[in-house]
Parts: C-alpha cells; structure tokens; sequence
C-alpha cells in the first residue's frame, strides 16, 4: 500500500521521489514551473488533431491548459521576488 504525500509529510517520512536533502527554493519554483508547463503540454496533446489543438469541444481541458500556464508564468515572475526576499531574512 503506498502512502499519501500529505501522510508522509504528516509523519516525516519521505515519499517516492522525495529529496532527502534540502532543496532550494529556487529549485522548486523551477521544478513546479516545468511539471505545470509538462502537464499543459499533455492536456493540448490529448486534444490535438491533426498536429494542432482543437479545443472546440474540450472546454474543460482547454481551462485546465490555460491555468496551468498562467499559474507558471505566475511563478516564473515570482521567483526572483522570492528569492530577494528570502535573502534578506536570514
């Protein structure tokens, strides 16, 4: 039976994949940015037909897609905020 993230991290332990060191901010914010701009890349696949993406009758899908990048060009534009930020607590 495998575990779920949140009851890993409730009981500290790590879940498949996890770091065991620590990770930077950073890091993450790339790591998010690229799984986020991976997964909108999958959602206009299973929506292509003939080499380019027919939304018509996938609205949910195509609502899915468009968040997903506007959530990593939100975190790209954050990034460097929080990384300054970060810096000046030490």
């Amino acid at each position: 039976m495998t575990e779920s993230i949140e009851t890993s991290e409730r009981e500290g332990v790590p879940y498949a994949g996890a770091h065991t060191v620590p990770v930077s901010h950073v890091d993450l914010i790339a790591r998010a940015v690229r799984l986020l701009r991976e997964d909108a890349e999958l959602l206009a696949e299973g929506a292509t037909i003939d080499g380019a993406p027919d939304w018509e009758n996938e609205s949910e899908a195509k609502e899915a897609h468009d968040e997903r990048l506007l959530v990593a060009r939100e975190l790209e534009l954050l990034a460097p905020a929080a990384v300054a930020a970060l810096r000046s607590h030490p």
